[in-house]
């Protein structure tokens, strides 16, 4: 239905911005993961990737869709 379509946009469009927020100040990986798991910590030029494939992401999302479709509603 088209209720359920909106709120995957919403979801996806959010999560999008968590990722882009969280990779670029630092919160993610984890570092309790990263403790464990040293090779996993992302190197600038990794973090300015997994930004910059987000921010085109929510960017393309923006043009193609109408922008109260995107941002939940409190």
């Amino acid at each position: 239905s088209f209720m359920e379509l909106h709120k995957l946009f919403e979801n996806q469009y959010k999560k999008l911005e968590e990722i882009s927020e969280q990779v670029d100040e630092g919160e993610m990986p984890l570092s309790s993961y990263t403790i464990i798991h040293s090779n996993s910590k992302l190197t600038p030029e990794q973090k300015r990737q997994v930004v910059g494939w987000s921010d085109q992401l929510l960017a393309e999302m923006k043009a193609k869709y109408p922008a109260d479709s995107l941002i939940r509603k409190k």
